[in-house]
């Protein structure tokens, strides 16, 4: 293989790398083109072609007229009218409400084939109509963006004039070839999701009095005319319906940029908007057609241009040429895949297609036939992508549609949610130096975060005042078991919260620096999220606490204040003695400042426990923890310190030592950097820390100097919003005192496992 050719592959990986993570299509493109026809001594090839793409002339009457006319439309607001009249009588069909939404969506999309466009037109509307038939929001917005594969019927849509300018063909031609596969295709799309439904039982009849069911009539309305004007429905169909009519039944021949202009006058006409503002919007959408559309278009040329100086499409063409079968595959995944990467179908249909399909005929295909291939498999990417502005913007109108049924059924109730998440991995430890504690591989429950489920709730008093509540339980995935000798160890708190003068709570919360639970501040200083697996990384931290009373300032110029008192820790372990009102019992105090501006994450945080007096399980010195630290963001890296005071902890975490040589009070200071790597889906999380301390033995109490270093990674990937995959590692070293000697333990672990969010 060339240098040449590694150059241009790396350029491709580059590329499709810069389009995730959603740099500018139309630089990234040229600019890797450029660099390829540079890097191959051809520079004057991708110039050349710029200037090709750019004055191609039957694609830009086409496109930017089509662009100028859906722009008029829009400005009438002869669209809308049609949405409202094909939807108007689909209220009453009850399961097969389904299948007719996505079939009249498809009918829209023909006459707006824009897919966001038509999300836009049809989703608040039609969104809506389903959930409150019964439909699962989910289903009610997939129902809208897989009902886009009758847009490619529309003559004025840019890949039908690409493809029929390749095949040197008519685009009606065009169209008639495939149409019968298209409508096919379009019907098992409409079946398929209606299957779906019906499998996973996604459609439940909903019960109306009358008095709902009339009320629900406005609703649904939405944002469209009561009385929906027929011509004006028309509109943007006539084009469509000119350009059928004329190739079917006549011999003449008519351009699509004729069939826009005088689907344009007809709008003009019937709505009788200003002629002024229909001329003007018409030719700004013919520039944005240009260029958005056609600038794509010129991109990609050039970056074809690219690879074909380096090589890299005689190479393809001569893979494709040996098999194929080949070719069929690279002409559906090749485009689906960079669609569903790029959350755009349009870049990855033109790139392909002007550099494979006009070979389509070396490896036994025809134009037609690759182009129209690579075009619904770009189509299909762009709408599997989490990227997809359409997809957006559905789910989005499903969710407030969903919220606001909520909140129509039940304005006074409480809003109640089931919460949680499943941790479980595979964890191998190794000790050495002069450790004495056996190495271990075993699974282990919170090896990423801590396994809990948990149930909270929010009631509206009034526009100021909120009752809620919290109640939490953490188990071990791995066995079943309770945490702690509770039901709800996690969280159980009432709160009251206001608007203006702030929040209270009260009962077992976990304190401000714990690194879990509504009031931590811990979080945006900790890059693992307390998830260190014993060794060491995590800060000291304060516990869940019960008898805890809590109140949280409202936000004041990105500063807020939160405080804490529990009366009594912990009324269930034998380390806290007597009752509230004793002395025995061990008291916690904590202050917290949390500062936010733009990327920056800021928190100083004070608590102190205060051991019961005749309580020979605890320290002598009362425990107190200063911790100082935040998180500064730039695009998707995240950067973590913080430094910590403390005197009169028990423990570090994972650092555990028992019998004689037991040490307890320790005193000292720690230090902690992180950072979080965010691309795409995946994460890379680091950490390092360090301690110096004094702590005292418990039987003797000699005094002994120690420090404790450690440095950890992550790898996280995360395939949906509820699902992280994960693997780690660390060292760790720390100074114990045994048989009068200070020795050094070492530690080395290993750790894999899976999370999953409910």
């Amino acid at each position: 293989m060339s240098i040449t050719l590694i150059f241009a592959l790396v350029v491709v990986a580059a590329t499709i790398y810069a389009l995730i993570k959603r740099y500018e299509t139309r630089l990234v493109l040229i600019t890797a083109g450029l660099a390829m026809a540079l890097f191959s001594l051809k520079p004057m090839v991708a110039f050349q072609q710029f200037d090709a793409s750019m004055t191609k002339g039957s694609l830009i009457i086409a496109i930017c007229s089509a662009m100028g006319f859906a722009a008029a439309v829009a400005l009438t607001k002869c669209d809308v009218h049609l949405v409202a009249l094909l939807t108007r009588p689909l209220r009453k069909l009850g399961f097969m409400l389904l299948p007719a939404c996505m079939i009249v969506t498809g009918l829209c999309s023909v006459a707006i084939p824009s897919t966001a466009g038509l999300c836009a037109a049809v989703g608040p509307s039609m969104i809506p109509i389903l959930i409150r038939a019964g439909f699962h929001p989910a289903i009610a917005a997939a129902a809208i963006v897989c009902s886009t594969t009758p847009a490619l019927f529309n003559p004025g849509v840019a890949h039908n004039v690409f493809v029929a300018k390749l095949a040197e063909m008519e685009i009606m031609d065009l169209i008639g070839l495939f149409s019968m596969p298209l409508f096919c295709f379009s019907l098992a799309i409409v079946a398929g999701l209606t299957l779906v439904c019906f499998i996973y039982r996604d459609y439940k009849k909903p019960a109306r009095t009358h008095e709902e069911t009339a009320g629900t009539e406005v609703q649904e309305a939405g944002n469209l005319p009561e009385h929906p004007n027929v011509l004006f429905a028309i509109a943007p169909l006539v084009p469509v319906a000119l350009l059928l009519y004329v190739s079917l039944f006549t011999s003449m021949k008519i351009s699509v940029a004729t069939a826009m202009i005088v689907g344009t006058i007809y709008a003009l006409a019937v709505t009788r908007s200003n002629p002024a503002e229909v001329t003007r919007k018409f030719f700004d959408g013919m520039g944005k057609g240009y260029a958005n559309i056609l600038g794509i278009i010129i991109a990609a040329g050039v970056f074809a241009a690219g690879l074909k100086a380096a090589g890299v499409i005689d190479l393809l063409v001569a893979a494709l040429t040996s098999a194929n079968e080949l070719a069929r595959i690279g002409g559906a995944f090749g485009p689906y895949l960079m669609g569903v990467l790029t959350g755009s179908g349009d870049a990855a249909a033109f790139a392909f297609n002007e550099a494979v399909t006009p070979h389509a005929a070396e490896f036994g295909m025809t134009i037609p036939s690759l182009g129209y291939l690579a075009v619904i498999a770009g189509s299909f990417g762009r709408l599997s992508s989490p990227l997809c502005g359409g997809l957006i913007l559905v789910a989005g109108i499903a969710a407030v549609a969903l919220a606001t049924l909520a909140l129509a059924a039940s304005a006074s109730a409480a809003d109640v949610k089931i919460y949680g998440r499943i941790d479980t991995g595979l964890i191998y430890q190794n000790y050495f130096g002069d450790s004495t504690k056996e190495d271990s591989f075993a699974m282990q429950s919170g090896t990423n975060t801590a396994t809990r489920v948990g149930i909270e709730g929010l009631e509206t008093i009034n526009d100021d005042l909120s009752v809620g509540f919290r109640i939490e339980s953490r188990y071990a995935s791995d066995s079943g078991e309770l945490k702690g000798d509770r039901l709800f160890e996690g969280n159980a708190s009432l709160k009251l919260v206001s608007k203006s003068l702030g929040e209270v709570a009260a009962g077992r919360i976990s304190g401000i620096g714990s690194g879990s639970g509504p009031y931590d501040l811990q979080y945006c200083m900790d890059s693992f999220g307390g998830g260190t697996n014993g060794t060491g990384m995590s800060p000291i931290k304060s516990a869940r606490m019960d008898n805890t009373i809590t109140y949280r300032t409202p936000k004041l110029s990105g500063f807020q204040a939160t405080l804490q008192h529990s009366l009594k820790t912990d009324s269930v372990s034998a380390k806290s003695l007597g009752e509230e009102s004793e002395s025995s019992a061990n008291r916690f105090y904590g202050a917290g400042l949390h500062y936010t501006a733009g990327a920056l994450d800021a928190a100083l945080i004070y608590e102190q426990t205060d051991w019961g007096k005749d309580n020979a399980d605890t320290p002598d010195d009362d425990k107190t923890v200063v911790t100082l630290g935040g998180s500064y963001r730039i695009d998707d890296v995240k950067l973590f310190l913080q430094a910590q005071y403390f005197n009169g902890v028990e423990t570090f975490d994972g650092f555990t030592t028992s019998g004689a040589n037991a040490m307890t009070g320790l005193k000292g200071y720690g230090l902690y950097a992180g950072s979080e790597v965010w691309f795409g889906p995946h994460s890379m999380k680091t950490m390092a820390y360090w301690h110096d301390y004094k702590t005292n033995v418990k039987t003797s109490g000699a005094e002994v100097d120690g420090s404790s270093a450690g440095i950890g990674t992550k790898f996280l990937y995360r395939p949906s919003k509820t699902v992280e995959i994960y693997v780690g590692c660390g060292y760790s070293q720390w100074d114990r005192l045994d048989s009068g000697l200070v020795k050094t333990d070492k530690s080395v672990n290993a750790y894999s496992g899976v999370t999953k969010y409910f």
